[in-house]
């Protein structure tokens, strides 16, 4: 893993991916991550692990570790039904240029009748 930085996730739905601006306006999460403190563990931006020297999964169990590479996010409940893409966009600590990743993912259910309230702006 690579050792320190952000993660943005971002939703739009399929047909609107080409566009990097449609990705920027509808943000879901941006999570921060943590690096490994012990000396000379952490080289070129990358984690040796296990991370902190825990043990198999043990660097996963604390829900406030700054060192955990996982995240949730809670998909909107008003999205109309659909095939939407959701995009992994990463700034790591040691490395000059963004890692970008996504997945398609089909959306059943949703009521787009119901108000959804942003909570805050991504920056």
């Amino acid at each position: 893993n690579h050792a320190g930085g952000y993660v943005r996730l971002a939703l739009v739905p399929e047909g609107q991916h080409k566009v990097y601006e449609h990705f920027e306006k509808n943000v879901l999460k941006i999570v921060c991550y943590g690096h490994d403190e012990r000396r000379g563990k952490t080289s070129y931006g990358d984690c040796v692990h296990p991370c902190n020297a825990r043990k198999g999964c043990e660097y996963m169990a604390n829900v406030y570790d700054g060192n955990r590479y996982d995240t949730t996010i809670k998909i909107p409940y008003n999205l109309p039904e659909g095939v939407y893409i959701l995009q992994y966009m990463s700034a790591l600590s040691a490395h000059r240029t963004f890692y970008y990743s996504c997945a398609r993912l089909k959306i059943t259910g949703g009521k787009p009748s119901l108000p959804c309230k942003r909570t805050g702006l991504a920056p």
